[in-house]
């Protein structure tokens, strides 16, 4: 697992179904839709990247 140096953590939620999380399943590789919002597996660690990532496209 990489060492996130500068981490945020985020829930997120759905935009169809606004009352849904993503959440990781105990596999460790899956990902479902969930109810509830209090689950561990519902917390992402995420770290902005600065600078121009090969094969990425531009955000909306």
């Amino acid at each position: 697992m990489e060492v996130f140096q500068a981490a945020q953590f985020v829930r997120l939620r759905s935009s169809v179904r606004s009352s849904r999380y993503l959440a990781a399943a105990d596999d460790g590789e899956t990902v479902f839709l969930c109810a509830r919002r209090g689950l561990h597996n519902t917390v992402w660690a995420v770290e902005p990247v600065a600078g121009v990532i090969p094969g990425a496209s531009a955000g909306p």
